[in-house]
């Protein structure tokens, strides 16, 4: 594994997508990924889920973001502290929105 960071391709789900039940923001993590960041670029308050949409784990009120780097202070071939492959994350809406959109920026080692 070289020490090159590559940042993955974008996951959108689009505000018309978004109700009272899960929807998945595809695709799937492929690589162990470090450094995550979502944004609600929505004007509606949201619920993430990181368990197929069976746990709440983080809530993303209108308009803001959240910046995960699990590689601080880290060494480059620890594989502790990561999202997996395989991470799915999935959205719903506590207040309903009515325009924007859902990003998942993601940076993986290569």
């Amino acid at each position: 594994m070289s020490d090159v960071a590559v940042v993955d391709t974008l996951r959108v789900l689009n505000f018309a997508s978004i109700s009272g039940t899960y929807a998945e923001v595809t695709p799937p993590f492929e690589y162990i990924t470090r450094i995550v960041c979502f944004t609600n670029n929505t004007d509606g308050d949201l619920l993430v889920s990181l368990t197929l949409g069976v746990n709440d784990n983080l809530v993303m009120p209108a308009g803001s973001f959240k910046l995960f780097d699990l590689t601080t202070n880290k060494g480059q071939t620890n594989t502790s502290w990561v999202f997996p492959p395989g991470t799915r994350v999935f959205v719903k809406q506590l207040t309903a929105p009515t325009s924007g959109d859902f990003y998942v920026e993601a940076i993986h080692q290569r």
